[in-house]
């Protein structure tokens, strides 16, 4: 998966969700378990047999920005809407300087309404983000 541009993410070594699906498969048969409203992106599996789940994003494969109800904040105060996205919402200044709940909720608000429709992703597309993944969060 992409990150930023130090990262050596190259389109030849791109392996699918459906890929990976397919050879853990190959193990046995797997088990979706279900979703609720709350879950993060991840597909989840259990392998039968199996104690544990699988999860599995497909950030590049199986887009899921429709349904994202995700935002991520930075160490240093920034509110990103899409894990892809450069476009970020300063919390931190606010915070420091004494900004009422009102205004801070009217930002993260902002940045909800205004999380991109896709991450801009494509498989063989090169695009990074300017942050690195443990930067952001992810």
């Amino acid at each position: 998966m992409p990150g930023a541009k130090a990262n050596d993410w190259e389109s030849r070594a791109f392996v699918s969700g459906r890929e990976i699906f397919d050879q853990i498969r190959r193990l046995g048969p797997l088990h979706p378990v279900s979703s609720g409203p709350l879950d993060g992106p991840s597909q989840r599996y259990v392998l039968e047999g199996g104690r544990d789940e699988i999860g599995l994003i497909g950030a590049m494969s199986h887009h899921f920005c429709a349904t994202c109800n995700r935002l991520r904040l930075t160490a240093d105060g920034q509110l990103r809407g899409c894990l892809f996205s450069d476009r970020e919402t300063d919390l931190k200044t606010p915070l420091r300087q004494g900004f009422n709940d009102h205004f801070l909720t009217e930002l993260i608000r902002e940045t909800i309404l205004n999380k991109p429709k896709d991450h801009g992703m494509a498989p063989f597309k090169r695009r990074k983000c300017l942050r690195t993944m443990n930067g952001i969060g992810g």
